[in-house]
């Protein structure tokens, strides 16, 4: 009797073990699982490429694979190196030029100081060049009065001359006018020579 329940139980073993090989090849309860599997499916999705707008070695990645990422958030980081370099050179240049600026502003102050000072001496000229045209006006309205003293026989030809030659000091007072004026008197007509004296 102990053979037929020995063959009766590898039976039922092997009955169960079928069992469980079909619900596992067909994924049912108690093998079914919560992840959907199959080899015939698609996968859909899109691939945005990134590309920095500057070349450059780089330095480090922030984020990984399959990562959620948002508008905006830093995902990798640049070696800045050669731009600090180049940075450097642009502040340099900047300053040299800032004080070539600063030279030409210098230069421009001392122009206009120097444009100043020539338009002071020009001033000044006018102003000599006025004054030497009063002291000829006056010289010649002196020589022209002088003439006419002459010419009406007030004064000798000799001190005509001496007032031409030497600048005049004051105007002859009311005695030599009288003098001058009896050398004129009526009635005679004598002239004073070129050797007298008034």
């Amino acid at each position: 009797m102990t053979t037929p329940l020995r063959t009766l139980a590898i039976v039922v073993a092997v009955a169960l073990v079928g069992v469980a090989a079909v619900l596992y090849a067909w994924d049912l309860p108690p093998f079914s699982s919560a992840i959907q599997t199959t080899e015939d499916a698609y996968v859909r999705g899109s691939v945005t490429l990134i590309a920095p707008k500057v070349d450059g070695y780089v330095e480090q990645v922030l984020v990984k694979d399959f990562d959620t990422v948002s508008a905006g958030q830093l995902l990798v980081k640049l070696d800045d190196a050669n731009y600090q370099q180049k940075l450097q050179q642009a502040r340099a240049t900047l300053a040299a030029q800032e004080a070539n600026l600063a030279n030409f502003v210098q230069s421009r102050r001392a122009k206009e100081a120097e444009l100043l000072s020539r338009d002071a001496a020009i001033e000044t000229a006018d102003a000599q060049r006025v004054n030497s045209d009063a002291q000829l006006a006056r010289t010649l309205a002196d020589e022209r009065r002088v003439d006419a003293l002459v010419s009406d026989g007030s004064i000798s030809i000799r001190r005509a001359c001496c007032n031409r030659h030497r600048p005049r000091r004051r105007r002859p007072g009311p005695r030599r006018r009288r003098h001058a004026r009896t050398w004129r008197q009526p009635g005679r007509s004598w002239r004073p020579s070129s050797s007298g004296a008034a």
